[in-house]
């Protein structure tokens, strides 16, 4: 997995390629350092380019998902192609998460 992350004004921009699975949790991890700028209020985490993702990905974004939840910053997801579409219909993402297709 490899992302790219732009900070403009109060929202952040995330955008993800490749394979995202537990392998990458630690990568992963360094967009959580992002709370410690009170300035960032919204996340956007695009994932056009994720060609797969596992049940590890799924559970870090979760992990994602809880941290904005304490630190009051909306989270989007965006364009989920293919498998990762598919995953996130079948672990009812689309329930716990803002996504824009």
């Amino acid at each position: 997995m490899e992302y790219t992350q732009t900070i403009i004004g109060n929202k952040c921009n995330v955008v993800v390629s490749g394979k995202f699975t537990f392998s990458d949790h630690m990568s992963f991890k360094k967009i959580f350092e992002i709370f410690n700028s009170d300035e960032v209020k919204n996340l956007e985490i695009d994932v056009k380019n994720v060609t797969f993702v596992d049940s590890a990905a799924l559970g870090i974004l979760l992990l994602l998902r809880d941290n904005c939840n304490r630190n009051d910053v909306a989270l989007t997801i965006l364009k989920p192609k293919d498998q990762v579409q598919k995953m996130f219909k079948i672990s009812r993402f689309y329930d716990l998460f803002k996504i824009i297709d």
